[in-house]
C-alpha cells in the first residue's frame, strides 16, 4: 500500500499468457449507488429510490450498469496488468440487472496478445451470485512495461531541428497484425 491505497500488480507483457483468468468480487451498497449517482448525475429512481424500485419488476434498486462496468477498470488497473495498464477500449453488453446488495464477480480472461503493439485483449464478464452473466464484453489494454517505457524515454530528435525535406510521415492501416504490422515494423526500423 502507498498512501493508504492498495498497490497494483506489476505484470509485464511477458508475464501475461493467453488463457489466464483474473477475478475480483464486490458487493455494491445503496451508499455506493448514491455516490455514483452524485458523480454521474444519474438519479434515475430505479437506482436510488428504494420505494419506487420495490414496486418494479426488479423488486429493489438496481445498480447502474456503468458502475458495474467500473469493476473492469479495477480489474485492469490493479490485477491485469496493474501498474503498467493503459486502457484502450471496452465493449459492453448489459444482459441483466443486478440489485443493490448482490455480490458480483468481475472476470477477465486473456484471449489475445499482440507482440507488435504490446497489447492484450480480455474477454470480460460480470457474473451475479447465481452465476448468471450480467455484463459481458471485451477489453483492449496496452501493457506499458519497462521495454516500452524505456523506448519512450530515449532521446529523440525534434522535428524543428531536422531538414524539412527529410521529414516523412507514413500512415499504416491494419498495423495490428499480418502484412500491416510487418510494414509498420519495417518503416519504424528505417
Amino acid at each position: 500500500m502507498t498512501d493508504g491505497q492498495p498497490a497494483p500488480a506489476e505484470l509485464t507483457f511477458e508475464d501475461i499468457e493467453r488463457g489466464q483468468v483474473f477475478e475480483i468480487q464486490r458487493t455494491f451498497s445503496h451508499d455506493d449507488v448514491l455516490r455514483f449517482a452524485a458523480l454521474s448525475g444519474d438519479f434515475s429512481p430505479l437506482h436510488v429510490d428504494r420505494e419506487y424500485a420495490a414496486g418494479t419488476e426488479f423488486g429493489g434498486c438496481v445498480i447502474h450498469g456503468i458502475l458495474l462496468a467500473s469493476l473492469f477498470s479495477q480489474l485492469v488497473g490493479m490485477r491485469i496488468p496493474g501498474r503498467h495498464a493503459l486502457y484502450l477500449g471496452q465493449e459492453l453488453t448489459f444482459r441483466r440487472p443486478v440489485r443493490v446488495g448482490e455480490e458480483v464477480r468481475a472476470i477477465g480472461k486473456v484471449v489475445n496478445k499482440n507482440d507488435a503493439t504490446r497489447s492484450i485483449v480480455l474477454a470480460t464478464e460480470i457474473r451475479s451470485a447465481d452465476d448468471k452473466v450480467a455484463v459481458a464484453g471485451t477489453a483492449k489494454i496496452k501493457v506499458r512495461d519497462s521495454a516500452v517505457m524505456g523506448a519512450a524515454t530515449a532521446p529523440t530528435t525534434s522535428i524543428a531541428s531536422m531538414q524539412v525535406a527529410a521529414v516523412r510521415v507514413a500512415i499504416v492501416t491494419g498495423a495490428s497484425g499480418g502484412i500491416g504490422s510487418e510494414i509498420a515494423r519495417t518503416l519504424a526500423a528505417k
